[in-house]
């Protein structure tokens, strides 16, 4: 069978003068601290991670091993502005599917690329109506009542979860004509009903490593690898829906991992590796183990972990630092107010963040922290203090970047399944507006939704000229060339 993948690209935003300014000031400290080891080249390639989808090229691997011809098009650095590359994305979406006629075309989409991928699902049926359109990632998944019979109304199925396994089970039922009431994760109509079926455990264990060779682009200056899938926590933070997409908890043999490196490094020569886990910390042991293997490799490369700050100590810290092969640790803290972090379940104690931070700069790596606004008991006075935090650690030289977002009620959260029991009125359902940079569509028991964007603006404004003066004074006038539009919209580096 011939199965096309599709990654969804994002939406273009529209972004503020302030806006502008802060990911200007970001990254140009980015590629002086973290990408040290970039080439002018390789820094204007950098937006060349949007093309890597991990999910979508997991599976294509999977449905390469069962014989299926795979097509993979995912979004790509263009040299145009970001409407005509949306144009541009269609009409290569167009063009491939008709000269390759699949029976099958799968969408990954974040939930702002929904309305999206519903239009290019409406382009597939026109082109063939008897093509088989799937829609699967973090919306899907998280999608339950209306929200779900609204997708199946654009999509003949839905994929609940890790698609590596039900989407092999569905093309072969579908290819041979078998019953599909056995495979996990798929949800569709049956007249006027619909079948959900509940989706498999997350597990590496039946999935080899993504067909990388299957890119949209030659080389791959920063790339992403994950170690597990999952969180030990379960869901537990009411903001998080990542989990709700991976569900349970799995390992990946980190001989695996590092074959992966070794791949990426000589075929799309990557120089970055940014371990993506949800918490590459999480068993002490088993992440000194992986480390101390990192550490061996005798490439050209350097690496970021994103950790859970509380899984962090100093013995870890200081592996990490032993190669001098890790350029930042990531740590997600979202509010400096211990009140909020207890209401959204984080788990984590406030007056760890700094004791943290100053060990890790301590061992000469840079400290990334990333912070929300708006979420669920949020007030003025939280929202007004976390800002305050975030410039007191820059400021102390504790912290070198700061990530700062509105909260964003993803289909899947507690936040937006239970919004009435966490103080949150969900005021619109246009999810091309769901994504950390726009107007928040719902507000708050204690602030409006221009309240929370004005903090947000403010906050950016702020960081910014922290930013602005420490680039300055470290690194002079001349800025670096850097594809910072994609980099922005990947989100990830």
């Amino acid at each position: 069978m011939k199965i096309l993948l599709v990654s969804t690209p994002a939406p273009a935003v529209k972004q503020t003068a302030v806006e502008k300014n802060y990911w200007k000031w970001h990254y140009a400290l980015k590629t002086k601290l973290t990408y040290s080891n970039l080439s002018k080249k390789e820094l204007i390639e950098l937006g060349n991670a949007e093309n890597q989808n991990v999910g979508l090229l997991s599976i294509a691997s999977v449905l390469e091993k069962k014989g299926h011809k795979v097509f993979y098009l995912a979004p790509k650095p263009e040299n145009v502005p970001i409407q005509e590359r949306e144009k541009l994305f269609y009409k290569k979406l167009l063009e491939l599917s008709k000269k390759e006629n699949p029976q099958m075309i799968c969408f990954s989409a974040h939930t702002c690329a929904i309305p999206v991928a519903k239009s290019y699902a409406k382009l597939a049926k026109s082109i063939n109506p008897k093509i088989v359109t799937i829609l699967g990632g973090p919306h899907a998944s998280g999608a339950g009542g209306k929200d779900l019979e609204d997708l199946l109304s654009a999509f003949d199925f839905v994929v609940k979860g890790k698609g590596e396994l039900p989407i092999a089970m569905l093309a072969e039922a579908l290819e041979n004509k078998h019953s599909i009431n056995y495979i996990p994760g798929i949800c569709y109509r049956k007249g006027s009903k619909v079948i959900a079926k509940e989706p498999a455990m997350t597990g590496f264990s039946d999935y080899p490593h993504p067909a990388n060779e299957l890119l949209n682009v030659k080389t791959l200056p920063a790339a992403r690898i994950f170690t597990s899938l999952g969180c030990r926590r379960n869901g537990s933070c009411v903001f998080c829906a990542d989990t709700i997409h991976n569900k349970g908890f799995a390992e990946r043999p980190i001989a695996e991992a590092i074959n992966e490196i070794k791949y990426l490094h000589k075929n799309f020569k990557t120089k970055y590796i940014y371990f993506g886990d949800e918490n590459f910390f999480f068993d002490k042991e088993r992440a000194l183990n992986a480390i101390n293997k990192i550490n061996k490799l005798r490439l050209d490369i350097v690496v970021g972990y994103q950790v859970r700050l509380e899984s962090t100590d100093e013995e870890i810290i200081k592996k990490v630092a032993e190669s001098k092969k890790c350029t930042e640790i990531q740590y997600g803290v979202e509010s400096a107010s211990q009140e909020i972090l207890n209401l959204n379940r984080k788990g984590l104690r406030y007056k760890k963040v700094r004791e943290i931070c100053k060990l890790t700069k301590k061992y000469g790596i840079n400290a990334h922290c990333y912070f929300l606004v708006g979420l669920p008991g949020e007030t003025k006075e939280t929202a007004e203090l976390t800002i305050n935090e975030m410039c007191s650690l820059l400021e102390s030289g504790l912290v070198d970047f700061v990530e700062y977002r509105i909260v964003v009620p993803f289909p899947g959260a507690q936040m937006y399944d239970n919004a009435k029991e966490f103080g949150i009125k969900i005021l619109h359902k246009n999810w091309e507006l769901y994504r950390g940079e726009n107007f928040p569509q719902y507000e708050l028991n204690y602030l409006s939704g221009k309240e929370i964007y004005n903090f947000y603006q403010k906050g950016l404004k702020k960081i910014a000229e922290i930013y602005k003066k420490r680039y300055l004074e470290r690194f002079g006038k001349e800025l670096p060339k850097i594809n910072i539009l994609s980099a922005v919209i990947e989100g990830g580096f």
